[in-house]
C-alpha cells in the first residue's frame, strides 16, 4: 500500500474486499472476533498513516458469514466519518442484507448489485424486488450513492439501463414502461424486439442469484451442465415447484419468443448479440427444469420421455453456442494472433470453464462436457441404475479428456433460423412440469 501511494500518488479509498470468503479460524465465534479486530486493526492503520482516506467495507463477507446481529455489532465499533459500507448484495433474498443490518439512515453505505454472477450470463434480473428497494433508499441520506459490481462481458443488458437510470432518481415507471423505453433506444428493431422481451421477462428471476436464505444447487449457476454432480435424483425439493410452475405457465410464450427470434432481422449487431442472451435464457432455463423434474420424478414412472425432451434441447442449445462468441477455439486463435501463448494455457482456460462453479455458455463445454454428462446421467435413470457416485467418476474421465483435447473449430449443423424453431418446438411441446 504504502509503495502503491508512493508510485501512483493515489489515497483516498481503501477496500476490504480480501477479507470475504477467508476463514482465519474453523469456530464461528473465533472467526467472527478475529475479523472486527482486523476491521478496527485497519482502521487504526489508515487513521495514522492515511488520515484523509475512507474505508470501503466489502459487503460480501457480511453477507456471506454474519447474521444481522452481528453486522450491526461490527457496524457499532466503526466510525461512520471514516467507514463506509460498500454493498454489492442489495438485491439479496438472504436475511442478512443492507435492509436488516441497521445502516438505513444512520451509517454510511452504497447500495448495489452483483450483477452478472459468474456464470450468470444471460437476462436474469429481479426487477419487481430491485424497484422496491430502491424506492425505500431513495431518499435516505445515509445513502451515498449506487454502484452497479458486474463480472461478465455478457449479462442482462436491461438491467444495465435499468439500474443505471434508477440510481439517479427512481423512476415513477414501471417496469414494462421502463422496458418499452430501452427496446427503443437500444434497437432499429425496437417493437420485434419488445414483444421478445416481455415474453422472457418472466423467467428472469427465476435465476436470480440470491434467490434463497441458503445457497441451493440449483439456483444461481444453471443445474443442467452441474446436474450429475449437484442433483440428487428420487429427492424432490417443495421449492422446485417455484421455479417449475413459472415454466409451465409461461411455455407457450417462450416458444413464441424463440419464434419471432427465428423470424426477425438480426443483421445489426447488438440485435443479434441480445437475441442470443434472450434464447439462451428461454433454453437453459427448461434445460434446468427438466433436470429438476427429472429429480423429483426418478423412481416414481416412467422418464423415458423427459429424458428424450432434455437430451434434444441440450442439443440443440449446443449447435446454437457454435459461434465465434462462445468458443474457446476462437478465443485462442484471437489471444494467439495478438501474443505468443504458452502451450499449457489452453488446459488452463479450460479448467477455468469446465470447474462446477464457472461452467457457463461455453460451446465446447456443451459439446464435449454437458452433453457426454447428461447422457450417462439419462442412461442411468432410463434403467434405473442410477449411483451418483459411479456417475460422477465417470464424469470426472470425461472432464479430463476434454482439458487433454485439442481445440477445434465449432461448426454449426444448421442455421440460427432452424436451431430457434427447433428449441421452439421443444419447449412448446406440452411436457408437464409440475
Amino acid at each position: 500500500t504504502d509503495t502503491h501511494v508512493r508510485e501512483y500518488g493515489q489515497e483516498g479509498l481503501f477496500h476490504t474486499i480480501g477479507l470475504a470468503e477467508r476463514l482465519f479460524s474453523a469456530k464461528r465465534e473465533e472467526n467472527l472476533y478475529l475479523k472486527k479486530l482486523t476491521y478496527r486493526l485497519l482502521c487504526a492503520r489508515l487513521r495514522e498513516k492515511y488520515p484523509r482516506s475512507k474505508l470501503l467495507l466489502a459487503s460480501w463477507d457480511l453477507w456471506m458469514f454474519y447474521t444481522p446481529s452481528e453486522v450491526r455489532e461490527l457496524v457499532a465499533q466503526l466510525d461512520p466519518s471514516q467507514v463506509v459500507l460498500f454493498d454489492y448484495t442489495s438485491d439479496s433474498a438472504r436475511e442478512s442484507n443492507l435492509q436488516t443490518w441497521g445502516v438505513e439512515g444512520n451509517f454510511p453505505y452504497v447500495f448495489g448489485i452483483f450483477h452478472a454472477y459468474e456464470p450468470s450470463s444471460e437476462i436474469r434480473g429481479d426487477y419487481a424486488m430491485l424497484t422496491k428497494r430502491l424506492s425505500r433508499i431513495k431518499d435516505d441520506p445515509a445513502c451515498r450513492g449506487v454502484v452497479f459490481w458486474p463480472e461478465l462481458s455478457h449479462g442482462d443488458p436491461f438491467m444495465t439501463e435499468f439500474f443505471a437510470a434508477n440510481a439517479w432518481e427512481v423512476k415513477a415507471q414501471t417496469v414494462e414502461e421502463q422496458l418499452y423505453d430501452f427496446c427503443r433506444d437500444r434497437y432499429l428493431h425496437g417493437e420485434e424486439l419488445l414483444a421478445v422481451w416481455k415474453r422472457v421477462l418472466p423467467l428472469a428471476p427465476l435465476m436470480s442469484w440470491s434467490k434463497y436464505q441458503e445457497v441451493t444447487p440449483w439456483v444461481e449457476t444453471d443445474v443442467f451442465c452441474r446436474a450429475p454432480y449437484v442433483l440428487n435424483f428420487g429427492e424432490d425439493d417443495p421449492r422446485f415447484e417455484e421455479y417449475l410452475r413459472p415454466l409451465e405457465e409461461h411455455r407457450a410464450a417462450c416458444a413464441e419468443a424463440l419464434c419471432l427470434l427465428a423470424e426477425a432481422d438480426l443483421t445489426d449487431p447488438m440485435e443479434g448479440r441480445d437475441a442470443m442472451d434472450l434464447a439462451r435464457t428461454v433454453i437453459t432455463r427448461y434445460l434446468n427444469g427438466y433436470c429438476l423434474q427429472l429429480c423429483r420424478t426418478y423412481g416414481k414412472g416412467d422418464v423415458n420421455a423427459l429424458c428424450d425432451r432434455l437430451m434434444a434441447l441440450a442439443e440443440t442449445y449446443t449447435e446454437l453456442l457454435a459461434d465465434k462468441e462462445y468458443s474457446l477455439y476462437h478465443t485462442m486463435e484471437t489471444l494467439r494472433a495478438t501474443a505468443p501463448v504458452n502451450p499449457a494455457f489452453p488446459a488452463t482456460l479450460k479448467r477455468n470453464c469446465d470447474n462446477l462453479y464457472c461452467r457457463s455458455a461455453v460451446y465446447e463445454c456443451a459439446r464435449e462436457l454437458y452433453l457426454p454428462e447428461l447422457a450417462l446421467l439419462t442412461a442411468m435413470l432410463r434403467q434405473n441404475t442410477y449411483d451418483k457416485a459411479a456417475l460422477t467418476a465417470e464424469c470426472k474421465k470425461i472432464q479430463e479428456a476434454f482439458e487433454n483435447r485439442p481445440l477445434t473449430e465449432p461448426v454449426r449443423a444448421g442455421s440460427i433460423r432452424q436451431i430457434l424453431q427447433n428449441a421452439a418446438r421443444l419447449i412448446g411441446e406440452r411436457m408437464p412440469l409440475c
